[in-house]
């Protein structure tokens, strides 16, 4: 990313069980995250679903990136601040992720 870029956020920096948590408030039932090691991200997120070796080695490597901080220090570096919240999105949108039965 060049250094004059833009970085946009939201006005919140929340981890994937922040996440789950808000999604349970929103859809009133049990929303849980669950945590992969590198391996079982790229065989049960990728491989499995027959996506490029190459590509799921990408993926991994980003996934890698994001646990060792790079969204904080984007977040930090972030010169344009959303006004709206994630929950206020989840809430607007939450017939996309409504159950199927």
């Amino acid at each position: 990313m060049l250094d004059d870029s833009p970085i946009t956020v939201n006005p919140e920096l929340v981890s994937y069980d922040q996440i789950a948590d808000m999604l349970t408030g929103v859809f009133g039932r049990k929303i849980t995250y669950r945590r992969l090691n590198e391996e079982e991200l790229k065989q049960e997120e990728m491989l499995d679903r027959d996506l490029p070796e190459g590509y799921a080695q990408k993926m991994v490597a980003i996934d890698g990136y994001v646990a060792g901080g790079a969204e904080e220090r984007q977040f930090e570096r972030a010169n344009v601040v959303g006004k709206s919240e994630i929950r206020d999105f989840l809430e607007a949108n939450k017939d996309v992720w409504q159950k199927v039965d």
